[in-house]
């Protein structure tokens, strides 16, 4: 290794904790720090703590700079490293996508353990606004035998959901198609496929909640996968549930994330639309935040 010089590593994490202090606080400081190092040099919690000596040659360096520079300007660390953790899963994540969320986390383990407890004995599931494509793997991962398929609008999405679910092993079909236009162009190709599970995580934050929300957001998440706008907060879920009324089996599931606000009046239009044991949950803040609900 040309021009390297040896490091503790422990003082290199002090003067990265030092540095990363002027946008984070202590806590995120501190396994920023962490994690710089363990991605650049390969050295854990315990290396640092015991000074273990790194070696820093110049790419590492300039490498090092690249990242503090885009951490200061805020930009979020997925981002910056390029994968998020999900479901016990490390996924490509870049600005095409939404960082998965604790939310999506948890209505995943829900919509699975309603999976196994069924009998369906090859599920076939579809995965609206797939995004990195975070349920549709988890849920193949999960259920081997399941056909799965992830639709979304974005070509860039669809690109790092591709990847995500060849890196996992997957083997899941993705399409172009456009949820408002009532996938036109998935049912042209395929008919009235018919569905044992739809589940989306579509977008669904009011353009006015926008002064609530963290620049880090707003500057670098795709807003065509977040906003959606203040006259029209529910468009999605319409649509959602008109597909699903075409393309779910009788006693088919359909599983949502939604905007907190909106909980109540999604469980509202299902009921609406010949749906049945409607339920609402909580996520672990304690908000409204998933629904499902089964076709008669």
């Amino acid at each position: 290794m040309l021009n390297a010089v040896t490091s503790g590593a422990y003082s290199q994490y002090k003067n990265l904790c030092q540095q990363l202090r002027a946008e984070y606080d202590v806590r995120e400081s501190q396994e920023l720090s962490f994690l710089i190092l363990e991605k650049l040099y390969g050295v854990g919690k315990a290396d640092v703590l015991s000074d273990k000596g790194i070696k820093i040659s110049e790419e590492s360096q300039s490498k090092q700079a690249s990242i503090l520079n885009r951490l200061l300007k805020g930009e979020p660390m997925q981002y910056v490293f390029g994968e998020a953790e999900f479901c016990g899963m490390t996924l490509k994540v870049n600005e095409n996508v939404l960082i998965p969320r604790p939310e999506t986390e948890e209505m995943t383990e829900w919509l699975l353990s309603i999976i196994r407890n069924n009998q369906w004995l090859s599920p076939r599931v579809l995965d609206l606004c797939t995004g990195s494509g975070c349920i549709a793997i988890s849920i193949k991962k999960a259920v081997e035998e399941s056909d799965v398929t992830g639709i979304d609008i974005s070509d860039g999405a669809l690109l790092v959901a591709e990847e995500n679910a060849k890196v996992q092993g997957t083997d899941i079909s993705f399409v172009k198609d456009d949820v408002l236009s009532g996938l036109s162009v998935f049912i042209a190709s395929n008919g009235k496929s018919s569905f044992d599970v739809i589940v989306s995580n579509p977008p669904y934050v009011c353009e006015r909640e926008k002064t609530d929300m963290e620049d880090r957001v707003l500057d670098y998440e795709p807003s065509l996968a977040l906003f959606v706008p203040d006259d029209d907060p529910l468009r999605f879920y319409r649509e959602i549930i008109k597909i699903s009324q075409s393309l779910l089996k009788p006693n088919g599931l359909i599983m949502m994330e939604t905007n907190r606000l909106y909980a109540g009046r999604v469980g509202e239009m299902l009921e609406t639309s010949s749906f049945r044991n409607i339920e609402i949950r909580k996520d672990i803040f304690g908000n409204d935040r998933m629904v499902k609900g089964e076709k008669i």
